[in-house]
């Protein structure tokens, strides 16, 4: 967060999709207009937690499913 911000997300619960979806509604834009600042550092946030995750994810998907190839590991979208 920055001094001059005026909103905030809990992005540990915040979905990218939920705040693109936000930032593409133009129908009630102005209502949070605001909040554009504050969701796109947020969507670039998770963008790049994703990515520094992505290793990891990997390895842990592939030992899952080795461990319990009855029963393979997917992801889904929150977990991509």
């Amino acid at each position: 967060m920055e001094r001059d911000d005026h909103c905030f997300v809990c992005v540990d619960r915040a979905e990218i999709a939920d705040m693109e979806y936000y930032l593409r509604d133009r129908r009630h834009r102005k209502e949070y207009e605001i909040m554009v600042p504050t969701l796109q550092k947020a969507i670039a946030f998770k963008q790049a937690e994703l990515t520094a995750e992505r290793l990891f994810r990997d390895l842990l998907e592939r030992k899952l499913n080795e461990a319990t190839p009855e029963a393979p590991v997917t992801r889904t979208r929150s977990n991509a």
